[in-house]
């Protein structure tokens, strides 16, 4: 377990967690002893953890390619900030936001609300892009949780057909070249790629890792 800094709470809603490339520091949303919430970076060789100036009310952080920017949702805009310092950049309009992933070609990926596509644009700022969703059917009402694979043009997401038991529920790959999307596993969970080969996502309560 991870200790938590005195006086805070972690963002059970939103379970936004998120690791760093090189493994070193864990990122996550908690609100601290003003009962506002930010994202915390916390140094896994640390017993220390040090919230980020600027993050108020962030959700769903993720980090850039070489660990220096941390991108996140807050106030209705996605933004990114370096974790050394200074105030956030805003990106593009979020009313909620539902995740996002930063590739190493410096394009990122986000869903900016449930009942929307995914969207893509470049770190520095852009028009946001659809890249999957456009025209969601009857039953899919919810795209969420993009990740990149290791090739930077694939990548996976999750739709909701309104339940972990509805019709196309489940975890999907797409690509940034082309519009078609594949159902890999029929579960309501956000999924992430692990080296050598696996993708791991939550099911009955259980973690689990799949061959990919």
């Amino acid at each position: 377990n991870l200790a938590l800094p005195p006086r805070t709470q972690l963002d059970s809603e939103n379970r936004s967690l998120a690791l760093s490339p090189d493994g070193s520091i864990l990122a996550y949303t908690a609100s601290g002893a003003d009962g506002k919430r930010r994202v915390w970076g916390r140094p896994l060789d640390s017993l220390q953890a040090q919230a980020l100036a600027g993050t108020e009310s962030a959700t769903y952080p993720f980090w850039s390619p070489d660990g220096k920017s941390i991108a996140f949702c807050a106030s209705g805009s996605l933004k990114r900030i370096d974790i050394d310092g200074g105030q956030p950049t805003t990106l593009a309009k979020s009313r909620r936001c539902y995740g996002g992933s930063w590739g190493a070609d410096g394009t990122i990926l986000f869903s900016p609300d449930f009942e929307a596509s995914i969207f893509r644009l470049p770190a520095g700022g852009g028009a946001p892009v659809a890249v999957a969703g456009e025209e969601l059917t009857g039953a899919e009402i919810g795209m969420m949780w993009p990740s990149f694979l290791p090739d930077g043009r694939h990548f996976i997401y999750t739709i909701s057909s309104g339940s972990a038991e509805g019709a196309n529920t489940g975890i999907y790959v797409g690509s940034l070249d082309s519009k078609e999307k594949r159902r890999l596993i029929p579960v309501l969970s956000n999924a992430r790629y692990v080296p050598p080969g696996y993708l791991v996502y939550a099911k009955d309560g259980i973690l689990r890792a799949q061959p990919f």
